[in-house]
């Protein structure tokens, strides 16, 4: 069962899938898997997210933001607007998701990603699930400030960096 369960998870396809997502996820992914075999499930799973953290901190994200999301909030009108102000990755998505859900049903929320210096493909992922649940709850959740965001590969959910001097098409999450 295990064999099974673990061929599943690491199959051609999923190796083909992280490489949709930027090589650096594949790298990522590989590490986890080799790091698995070597040792085991726990150690492996360690291994990967150090790996993804040590990729962060390569693309500039700060020790602090990779564990306290820097966020701002501002609210008018029914509208509520919360800035992510240094990154949004995988280590701050329970943070970010907790600010999100303390607004009111009927509010109308804007998640702005302009002043992030990376958000991953993690948080992505997240964010896209979260808006189809608050849509099938009637809520709406719009993303914002992609437009000087680089992504890594050309995957809708991809990591993307802000550069300021290239400006990428927004994503339709």
């Amino acid at each position: 069962m295990l064999v099974y369960t673990g061929f599943r998870l690491a199959s051609p396809k999923e190796f083909l899938h992280m490489y949709k997502l930027g090589v650096d996820q594949l790298v990522v992914f590989v590490g986890t898997v080799a790091a698995v075999l070597v040792t085991d499930l726990l150690i492996g799973i360690i291994a990967g997210a150090c790996l993804e953290i040590g990729l962060h901190i390569l693309r500039g994200v700060s020790l602090r933001a990779l564990w306290r999301p820097f966020l701002e909030v501002e609210q008018h009108d029914g509208q509520s607007t919360v800035s992510t102000c240094d990154s949004a990755v995988f280590t701050t998505w329970l943070s970010l998701k907790k600010c999100l859900s303390q607004f009111d049903h009927s509010e109308r929320v804007v998640l702005d990603l302009s002043r992030s210096a990376i958000v991953d493909h993690t948080v992505f992922s997240k964010l896209k699930n979260l808006r189809r649940d608050w849509s099938d709850e009637g809520r709406h959740l719009a993303i914002t400030g992609l437009d000087e965001h680089q992504s890594a590969s050309s995957h809708p959910l991809s990591c993307r960096r802000r550069i300021n001097h290239t400006t990428a098409p927004e994503s339709a999450l």
